[in-house]
């Protein structure tokens, strides 16, 4: 059978296909089946722990070659079809290798397989028969797992390997590689497809069941998830059949619009993807990373990180980061992608880490981790009676280091490559395989293996030499000094300010504290290892263990790089940090460490004066609260604010920037920013401003209350003094006789023997009198004024 023959055969294939697809949903609709002890078997099903292909099922990149009993390995006895290349060489043999892909493994079989696949489909190979009895049992649309079904089935029906289109089969190798940079994804068949497949995907439809479900709703819930699969697969299948039949080159595409229905969803979903890529990115975490080269030589180069979450599930998702151009710092496509998908979660693909294999890098140490910490998590207790087989890490299924059985899921290595490290998939119990959080356990292990800190050493301010996370921060005194010259104590609501100077070695000159000489890589000023320096002086407050991972990672919005000759400075609301690097102009660190000393003091002059401008405000309330009006003298407390204010105009004189340099003075502005000098100057003023002018205020109003007593008190008196004057007549100037005369026992020749004491009564009745009248006529004339 000639190629485009097979083309026209399995197009009707497809439509049989479609026809117990339609059949599957009707039944299920309608709750009804043909023969309910015996129900049909679903044309796709998803795999669930498949490790055998039974009669009439053809397991795509699913299922098992080999199983260990009584500790030797044997081949599975399979009755169906197994198209799964990995794991298909015996453990522990020195076959060589073939070239991985489902889709090179249905192109050329070995022959004791091919044989088996003859004898599984016998004189139902053709395509109408094939899909009018076989099941296909899958993980995925893939682009690999989609092309392999073709080529399988071209193969079966006599088409020879050689008539099978090269190029697709090239562009489907060179996509299980995770080669994804494409010129253009709307004319790129994996990259179509793979959105074409996954726009069928619901993520809620995909999260394992509910363990307290009767038999019948997990069984309904199974119907639904094999009829999406079947749809996509369906989908996917007439769309790349419709391609080939055109002739198609599978990039760039022919004009899609003519192809098939399917070609218009394709590029829909394709769309779709791309306007969900920019909004999951808003939410990512992009980094960058250091990460080793592939080869001897210990070489390593910094790559482009996004760690991304995604809600809704994307086939295209690797592409739309591999060729973003405007979102990477280095501008070329993100080389490392951790994407973790929480509605697939236990299933082996909720957690990837991948590479773009065209940087040359790849990640052993990262698996290594992650396999230690699965271990940890599991206690001991990590099945292992049946290891998967075809991983690097653990050949011929043991572990390297004892020789023990290794796990039976363990992390994939992508077979020694380690561009892909992908998470354990579920155990045949249905339970997940691995027990490692996301966030805590995969992303900080893969920070601790490659952030761009991590082998970095620095001469620190005590000139001895040290790792990174070992230099140790100075603080910088922003505290008024206590009255007996002890150390300043910062006031409470003042965070303290550390300095921590960074020089870089320059060996052999400056051997680090164990004599090492070695020098340090040349480590690119990237964001992240901005991040990375400033983050003691971020997380001084927490543990020392603690302030470098990637949780505490400090953002890039909360600190300023100022950069100056020979280095940055990294400005933080806890302190700054100076970097002096590999330049040959050393970084002048006088003139910034006085700029930082004398922010600082300025700090410490502000804390001091908002002291006392505090406790005069405090003294001010408690007496206005209490109604002390004699304890608080006004004039007083004037001469007391004035002097607060003096001080704090002569410290800021003190304190203002003499530098000529420019970049110092950029230097200058971000320290007052960072640290608050600024709005903390403004509100002082405004608050010792509000001071004088409630003092002054104060003072006038005691003044009119004066005034107010002496209208009230004083003039009754002074009116009908007069009139009663008579009254003290004959009033000794002797004071000596005053009190004789009060009590009438002066002489007796005196004209006048004693006060009048009626006419003083009289008197101080008609005062008294006067005086209420003036305050009612005070209160009423208040009263009105209030109206």
């Amino acid at each position: 059978m000639t190629w485009q023959d097979f083309l026209t055969t399995l197009a009707g294939g497809l439509e049989r296909l479609d026809a117990r697809l339609r059949a599957a949903e009707s039944a299920r609709g309608t709750g009804t089946s043909p023969d309910p002890a015996n129900p049909l078997p679903p044309p796709v099903c998803l795999a669930n722990g498949h490790q055998r292909a039974g009669d009439a099922q053809c397991l795509i990149d699913v299922g098992a070659h080999w199983t260990r009993a009584d500790g030797e390995y044997v081949p599975v006895d399979h009755r169906g079809i197994c198209l799964r290349d990995k794991g298909l060489a015996r453990p522990g043999s020195t076959a060589p290798k073939r070239p991985t892909g489902v889709t090179a493994l249905a192109l050329d079989p070995p022959p004791d397989l091919f044989a088996q696949w003859q004898r599984a489909v016998g004189a139902q190979a053709a395509p109408e028969q094939f899909f009018a009895r076989f099941t296909l049992v899958v993980e995925d649309a893939s682009p690999d797992s989609v092309l392999g079904l073709i080529v399988l089935l071209a193969r079966l029906n006599g088409v020879p390997a050689d008539a099978v289109p090269r190029a697709w089969v090239a562009t489907v190798a060179a996509w299980e590689q995770g080669q994804s940079r494409v010129a253009e994804p709307f004319a790129h068949w994996p990259t179509l497809l793979a959105a074409l497949g996954h726009g069928y995907w619901d993520s809620e439809l995909f999260r394992p069941p509910p363990t307290d479900g009767t038999a019948s709703g997990r069984a309904t819930r199974a119907q639904e998830v094999n009829a999406v699969v079947g749809a996509a697969w369906l989908a996917c299948l007439r769309f790349t059949v419709a391609l080939l039949a055109a002739d198609s080159p599978p990039t760039p595409l022919i004009d899609l619009s003519s192809v098939c229905p399917e070609a218009a969803r394709a590029a829909a979903f394709l769309r779709y993807e791309a306007e969900q890529y920019r909004h999951a990115l808003d939410h990512a975490e992009t980094l960058q990373l250091r990460l080793p080269m592939q080869g001897p030589g210990g070489r390593s180069r910094i790559v482009d990180a996004c760690l991304i979450e995604e809600q809704a599930l994307a086939g295209a998702m690797k592409v739309l980061l591999r060729n973003d151009r405007v979102h990477p710092w280095l501008g070329d496509g993100f080389g490392l992608i951790g994407l973790y998908r929480p509605a697939l979660a236990g299933s082996g693909a909720d957690m990837t880490l991948s590479v773009d294999p065209a940087l040359g890098v790849h990640l052993p140490e990262l698996w290594r981790a992650l396999e230690r910490l699965e271990d940890n998590a599991w206690g001991g207790e990590r099945p292992s009676d049946q290891p998967r087989i075809g991983l690097a890490g653990y050949p011929d299924g043991r572990r390297p280091d004892t020789g023990a059985p290794s796990p039976n899921q363990p992390w994939w290595d992508d077979r020694g490559s380690y561009t892909l490290i992908a998470a354990p998939g579920r155990l045949p119990d249905g339970s997940p395989g691995s027990r490692l959080d996301w966030r805590q356990d995969v992303l900080e292990a893969l920070w601790t293996c490659y952030k761009p800190s991590g082998a970095l050493r620095f001469r620190c301010a005590d000139g001895v030499v040290r790792p990174f996370e070992a230099c140790p921060p100075a603080l910088i005194e922003t505290a008024p000094a206590a009255p007996d010259g002890t150390t300043p104590t910062p006031p409470a609501a003042d965070r303290p300010k550390y300095r921590l100077a960074l020089r870089w070695p320059r060996p052999p000159r400056d051997p680090d504290a164990t004599g090492s000489a070695a020098p340090n890589e040349p480590a690119l000023l990237t964001p992240t290892l901005q991040r990375c320096l400033i983050a003691p002086i971020a997380n001084a407050g927490l543990a020392p263990d603690q302030r470098h991972r990637l949780a505490q990672l400090p953002d890039p919005e909360c600190f300023d790089c100022i950069a100056l000759a020979g280095g940055v400075v990294l400005v933080h609301p806890n302190g700054v940090v100076l970097f002096d690097d590999w330049h040959r102009t050393p970084l002048d660190h006088g003139a910034i460490e006085t700029a930082v000393d004398q922010v600082g003091r300025r700090l410490a002059l502000l804390a001091q004066t908002g002291a006392e401008a505090s406790a005069l405000l405090d003294r001010m309330d408690q007496h206005i609260r209490h109604r002390r009006w004699v304890s608080l003298t006004a004039a007083g407390n004037l001469d007391r604010l004035t002097g607060i204010k003096v001080a704090l105009r002569r410290g800021l004189d003190q304190t203002a920037n003499a530098a000529a340099d420019p970049r110092l003075a950029a230097l200058r502005v971000s320290l007052e920013r960072r640290w608050g000098i600024g709005d903390r100057l403004e509100q002082l003023e405004r608050t010792i401003d509000e001071l004088e002018r409630t003092l002054r205020a104060y003072a006038e109003q005691r003044a009119a209350r004066l005034v107010t007593f002496l209208t009230v008190f004083g003039f009754p008196l002074v009116l009908f003094a007069g009139f009663f004057d008579f009254a003290l007549n004959g009033m000794p100037r002797d004071w000596g006789a005053l009190s004789g005369w009060l009590l009438g026992q002066a002489a007796p020749a005196a004209a006048n023997n004693g006060p009048n004491w009626p006419a003083l009564a009289l008197f101080a009745g008609t005062a008294v009198l006067g005086m209420a009248l003036m305050a009612l006529g005070l209160a009423l004339v208040r009263r009105l004024r209030g109206r």
